[in-house]
């Protein structure tokens, strides 16, 4: 079967032809960004920076995980699997996992405004269970202010 027969068949558009001057951009290495047409000797390098602390992304700034658990601090309220609360102080590990030692459950807020409240310690409502150290993954991790 002909390439043009199995088009009319389908009804596929007809095939567009390619501009000669299009627009290429390739990557030399890992930190360099050609574009341009190197046809008609007109490119551009682009270089890319090679220690970079962030990246932005729509105005947003993505740190990574090293940069954030400097910001955040050791002493962290996490949101473990299950919904199970923990205050301690927290040492990341490279897996993903979550170290937490002198590690408290949380079995009761005591709050009104929500987990948020509890950034500057216990309320007098707080019920808290000691744990010792446990290893977890945290699904949600609060930096701590003191109190803790």
């Amino acid at each position: 079967m002909r390439s043009g027969h199995a088009r009319h068949l389908m009804k596929l558009p007809p095939k567009k032809k390619l501009k000669k001057n299009l627009d290429l951009g390739f990557w030399t290495d890992r930190t360099c960004l050609v574009t341009g047409n190197p046809a008609e000797g007109k490119t551009k390098k682009h270089t890319m920076q090679q220690n970079m602390n962030s990246v932005t992304v729509n105005g947003v700034e993505y740190l990574p995980k090293s940069e954030v658990a400097k910001e955040i601090g050791e002493v962290r309220i996490i949101v473990a699997d299950r919904g199970w609360v923990f205050v301690g102080n927290c040492t990341d590990e490279e897996n993903g996992d979550l170290t937490i030692r002198n590690c408290k459950n949380i079995r009761q807020w005591g709050t009104t405004r929500g987990l948020g409240e509890l950034v500057n310690g216990p309320t007098a409502k707080t019920v808290l269970d000691d744990y010792g150290t446990i290893r977890t993954r945290a699904i949600v991790t609060i930096a701590v202010k003191g109190g803790w």
